[in-house]
This record gives structure tokens, C-alpha cells and sequence, in this order.
């Protein structure tokens, strides 16, 4: 099951929330939280893992187009066959367009993408997916965590601003005053 509010395509077991994904063939590194895994190898050697897509939900990049995608990745390219892609549309999932292929690594790593391709004025609003892709064969997986989509990495505020009844009153770095 995907995280609320996202969705996920396959014709396999497809994506699922867990806190250890690894399988008899594929072992995912210890991570401090949950994570949302497509997992091919449990899925057994019959299974059908070309379709899995976790896909967020639409999103409105007008606003500039300096938006970027962020997430923690755990992608090893085991058995050779798995590929790993971010994916964007326009039609609601009718068709899809690669928007970048990850490398593999034996361990949880954190990228970012560009969305600049997809966001600014110009643009319509647009769907990303994770794309794991068994490749027609038994293989691996890919797990993915902490996803964002901003314009900028997000720092946590350096101060406050406190109001009485719309009035500045005083600056503060704490949450209490």
C-alpha cells in the first residue's frame, strides 16, 4: 500500500510501506524509518514487476521553474535486469516520459532532481512516479524514502515572529514566548 493520497500501477505485489523490505535475494541496509519498496525478488521468479510505479499525486509546478525533487534511495541493480527511473505526465498516466535513470549503490544515498524540464509558467500539471522496472525478468527492487518536492531545500525557520492582534510585538528563536 502507498502512501496516502499517492498511487501505485503494477501487474505484480507492486510498492508497499515497511520497515524492512528485504527479501531471501535482496537485502535493502538497515534504514531509520519507514519506506515505500518495490520488491521483485519476494515477489517470486514468475512475477511481472515491469509496471511498478509509485506515483505522487498532481502536482503545480508553475509557481517557477526552479523545483527539484528530493528523496533517499536504496537502488543496487541486483541480477543486472532492474532499472530504476523517475518518470513524469501529462495525462494522468496515459503516457509516461523518462525524466532521469538512477545509478546503482550498495547503500541508501540522497538525490535531487531537476524539475525545471516540467515546472514554470509554461507548464501544465504534471505527475511523477517512481518507475521500478524488473525488465521482464526475476531481479531485485528499489526503496525510496523522505520525498519532496520544493524550490529550494527546506531549513528549518531561523525565528519567529510574534503578533497581538496583528501587531509585531517581538522576535524570538524559540517556539515559545
Amino acid at each position: 500500500m502507498p502512501p496516502a493520497g499517492w498511487q501505485m500501477t503494477t501487474n505484480s505485489v507492486g510498492w508497499f510501506l515497511t520497515s524492512d523490505g528485504s527479501s531471501a535475494y535482496w537485502e535493502i541496509p538497515t534504514w531509520d524509518s519507514q519506506y515505500a519498496c518495490s520488491n521483485d525478488d519476494a515477489a517470486g521468479s514468475g512475477a511481472d514487476g515491469s509496471v511498478d510505479y509509485l506515483i505522487l499525486p498532481e502536482l503545480d509546478l508553475r509557481e517557477t521553474d526552479t523545483y527539484n525533487l528530493y528523496f533517499d534511495s536504496f537502488y543496487n541493480q541486483e541480477y543486472g535486469t532492474q532499472v530504476a527511473t523517475i518518470e513524469y505526465t501529462y495525462d494522468n498516466g496515459t503516457t509516461w516520459e523518462v525524466l532521469g535513470t538512477l545509478p546503482p549503490s550498495d547503500e541508501w544515498e540522497a538525490f535531487e532532481v531537476s524539475l525545471a524540464s516540467v515546472s514554470g509558467l509554461d507548464s501544465d500539471p504534471v505527475m511523477l512516479a517512481f518507475h521500478s522496472d524488473d525488465g521482464g525478468a526475476w531481479s531485485s527492487g528499489w526503496a525510496v524514502d523522505n520525498v519532496s518536492v520544493s524550490n529550494g531545500l527546506i531549513d528549518p525557520p531561523g525565528g519567529y515572529h510574534v503578533y497581538l492582534d496583528g501587531t509585531f510585538v517581538a522576535e524570538t528563536d524559540t517556539t515559545f514566548y
